[in-house]
């Protein structure tokens, strides 16, 4: 999810996609997987970015986005199909998107999970 400068990773369902959404996000790449795979995803990236993680509340970042301990700065490169991957990982996030075409970010984001 990207909201101004920042970008949210992390997991959770659709309900909680949506609500960043309804906070102003858009989402970049959203995919679905095995719950103990996604979580384990989770804590590499935390591990892999701990040095770019912001960690901390901005101001007029989404209320969802919580404390900022799954923050990054918006220009962060980060490749999600290194973290989470494999035949039950599925990208959803045209479930998501709003009427407009992506970005060329958003297409760059997604190019590892269209098949």
């Amino acid at each position: 999810m990207r909201s101004r400068k920042i970008l949210k990773f992390g997991h959770g369902n659709a309900t909680r996609v949506r609500e960043h959404i309804r906070g102003g996000a858009e989402p970049i790449c959203v995919l679905t997987a095995p719950h103990a795979q996604v979580v384990a995803a989770e804590l590499a990236i935390k591990r892999a970015y701990a040095d770019l993680i912001i960690g901390a509340r901005r101001r007029r970042q989404p209320d969802s986005f919580g404390a900022g301990t799954e923050i990054l700065p918006h220009g962060t490169d980060l490749d999600l199909a290194t973290y989470l991957s494999g035949v039950n990982v599925r990208e959803v996030t045209y479930r998501f998107q709003r009427e407009s075409p992506p970005s060329e970010k958003t297409r760059r984001w997604l190019s590892p999970f269209r098949r």
